[in-house]
């Protein structure tokens, strides 16, 4: 009776593994390119400070037009940071291999804005963090969602296009 109920423990503990196995390792996430209001906890004084961005745009288009090495290029509307575009860009990307997220990144001039967001409705939702020039992460973290919208106002162009 000793023996059957180790194997039963055995057992037990081996398809808790199974099961956790699989809750780490999610599929990737699919991304439904199109137009999303983006909603930002209010942006603090640290991330307009470290990234020269005094906000984030309050919608964008996740656009399937390849960007080189850092992803797919976001549209941002032309009323968002209207400085110099070589100054302020944003990509997205899926997340990597096990993350199953859509990665959001604003760059700014003197540092980066990164968003992990995961499905959520019909909408990603998540946390940001930040990365100044030099490599440092600063806090606080942000939280961020994406809503579908329409792209009304929001039409590629000289200044809506990221570079």
């Amino acid at each position: 009776m000793a023996i059957a109920g180790l194997r039963l423990v055995g057992r037990i503990a081996l398809l808790g593994c199974a099961l956790g196995c699989v809750a780490r390792h999610p599929g990737r996430v699919t991304v439904v390119p199109g137009c999303y209001a983006l909603y930002a906890d209010d942006w603090p004084a640290p991330a307009a400070i470290e990234t020269g961005l005094s906000s984030l745009p309050s919608y964008i288009a996740l656009d399937t037009t390849a960007a080189g090495p850092r992803g797919r290029r976001v549209i941002v509307p032309s009323t968002w940071e209207p400085a110099d575009p070589n100054r302020r860009s944003a990509y997205w990307r899926v997340g990597d291999a096990g993350t199953a997220s859509l990665v959001l990144n604003f760059l700014g001039p003197s540092g980066d804005f990164t968003a992990a967001l995961q499905p959520f409705d019909d909408g990603y939702m998540g946390e940001g963090i930040g990365l100044s020039r030099g490599g440092a992460r600063w806090p606080p973290q942000v939280n961020v969602s994406l809503v579908p919208t329409t792209c009304a106002g929001l039409v590629p162009g000289a200044h809506d296009t990221v570079p």
